[in-house]
């Protein structure tokens, strides 16, 4: 009987630091944003901001037919990505980026539903960085009537979302400098043959937004502003083409 007992405590104390180190690892810090990212949350002569519930909102002044949601990184403060989507807005796309519980965003994968149920006539792009990306994928792989295409910041789909046979236009942008480089280029057999690559030399996986060095990560041999600015205009050309 007390040997019983005994597992039963072992058991439970097991449980409970599970559950507390779940917790702590939850709602533990992540890479914080730059402070100067607030000024991309202000309207102005191109694009009005706004937010409600759980989502950022730029909303470009002129009527616009193109949307892209975006699903921030992991343990990222999803701030840190403001500028670059407020200057996609700048460019005629509509823009809505998610606020995810505990920063990750496998705790709310189809958070874009609720974003095209109320905006149905405007065509939607999905994408996020790292594993923003991954669970965009897993979305557009079960949603593709629902969108227009996908776009990947240094990311890629499980293989259990492989897009090989996904009919929509698919872009992926990762750099040479990434941390997660080679994983990436072993998983672009998940992608559609057409889909359009690129790769940015010097580029790493920290400068797709505005946090500084990440753990593990390379380091970039180009600056923080010609990594946004490739970033922008190439994500703004692939929507724009379609």
């Amino acid at each position: 009987m007390r040997r019983k007992n005994k597992i039963i405590i072992v058991v439970l104390i097991v449980f409970f630091s599970l559950i507390i180190g779940s917790f702590i690892y939850l709602n533990s810090g992540g890479y914080k944003a730059f402070k100067n990212t607030n000024l991309a949350f202000i309207d102005n002569e191109k694009v009005g901001f706004s937010s409600e519930s759980n989502t950022y909102i730029w909303t470009p002044i002129e009527k616009t037919n193109k949307g892209f949601i975006f699903y921030p990184g992991g343990k990222v403060d999803e701030k840190a990505y403001a500028p670059v989507l407020k200057d996609i807005a700048e460019e005629g796309i509509k823009v809505i980026m998610i606020s995810m519980p505990f920063d990750l965003a496998v705790f709310n994968i189809n958070a874009a539903d609720s974003v095209i149920s109320k905006e149905e006539k405007i065509d939607w792009y999905i994408g996020g960085h790292s594993l923003g990306g991954a669970m965009a994928a897993n979305y557009a792989n079960r949603n593709e009537n629902k969108i227009k295409g996908l776009i990947l910041w240094a990311s890629y789909p499980a293989k259990s979302d492989s897009l090989v046979d996904f009919k929509k236009d698919v872009l992926l942008l990762y750099g040479d400098k990434d941390m997660g480089v080679d994983g990436i280029e072993k998983n672009i057999s998940l992608l559609p043959s057409k889909a359009k690559i690129d790769m940015k030399s010097g580029a790493n996986h920290a400068q797709f937004g505005y946090y500084g060095p990440q753990k593990g990560d390379g380091v970039a041999e180009i600056d923080l502003v010609e990594q946004q600015k490739w970033i922008l205009e190439t994500t703004v050309n692939f929507i724009k083409e379609k």
